[in-house]
């Protein structure tokens, strides 16, 4: 059976498993799926000899076809281009659970996977280390599941978001498995600059991680949230990658990488502006 590790304070989704690493080693994720799952757990990280650098969906396709993964982890690029593809999803269906990390999955994706498998986010940083989050309820495919025994605690943001922060344990022993606190030995609270909205009956579960500089301020002193902006174009099947910013500005301003790189400059604007207008109206409720 091909597993990784999700749930955080030592348990893990199967034990003594194979799974197939296709994160870089780079990355927080990568080393927890290269050594600290192997070495904890007992699996066998497995990376095919002929992976590509840039991971494809078409080769991932070919991986879940051969292979059969029973769970598997993505970022979100790849696994965007794998649900754009009914035939790749097909090829997904036998998985227990699917795994994402790296920044917020969109909601139609994740209502697409939800409706075959368990969707489950992972998460992490190189100060920190993985965060440790506990598997949630199928049913709960939108939220993340912090555990506060690892010192995580949410401290009030703006309106009904608030901000996710790890506090120093009072036991000197229990703090010592803190990673963040040894990275900064000098503080007793770290702030992460996620933000997060409760969930209305669940405690421990949150919904739609954002950052504080995901909010930029115009200087009209009008706040928006680039994220969900961003996420709102990256729905348009001609968008690879989308970047808003404006801090300070009269207006924000988008970069925009397009699926297909040979469209001039011109026309991708004149192709993608109405789209743009619809997103703005949208926003300002008109």
């Amino acid at each position: 059976m091909i597993s990784l590790f999700l749930a955080g304070a030592g348990t893990s989704l199967f034990k003594d498993a194979k799974m197939i690493a296709v994160m870089s080693p780079s990355w927080i994720l990568g080393l927890t799926m290269y050594v600290h799952i192997p070495m904890t757990l007992g699996t066998i990280a497995v990376l095919p000899a002929d992976t590509p650098h840039t991971l494809k969906a078409e080769y991932m396709d070919q991986i879940h076809i051969t292979v059969r993964p029973d769970v598997d982890i993505y970022v979100l690029s790849l696994l965007r281009d794998l649900a754009r593809n009914p035939e790749y999803i097909d090829h997904m269906r036998h998985m227990k659970m699917v795994g994402f990390g790296g920044a917020p999955l969109a909601r139609e994706v994740k209502h697409l996977l939800s409706s075959f498998t368990n969707v489950q986010p992972a998460m992490g940083s190189t100060e920190v280390g993985n965060y440790g989050l506990k598997l949630s309820a199928k049913e709960d495919w939108m939220y993340y599941n912090f555990d506060p025994e690892l010192g995580w605690r949410f401290l009030p943001f703006q309106h009904d978001l608030c901000e996710s922060v790890i506090v120093r344990h009072a036991d000197p022993e229990k703090a010592k498995t803190q990673m963040i606190f040894h990275v900064f030995p000098e503080l007793n609270v770290y702030h992460t600059t996620d933000v997060w909205k409760p969930h209305l009956n669940k405690n421990d579960l949150w919904l739609y991680p954002e950052r504080t500089d995901d909010f930029i301020k115009l200087r009209d002193l009008t706040k928006m949230n680039t994220l969900h902006v961003e996420g709102l174009i990256l729905k348009d099947p001609r968008v690879k990658a989308c970047v808003m910013k404006g801090e300070g500005k009269k207006v924000p301003f988008l970069l925009i990488e397009l699926v297909d790189q040979e469209t001039s400059v011109e026309n991708a604007t004149e192709e993608l502006w109405p789209m743009v207008e619809g997103i703005s109206k949208q926003m300002s409720g008109l």
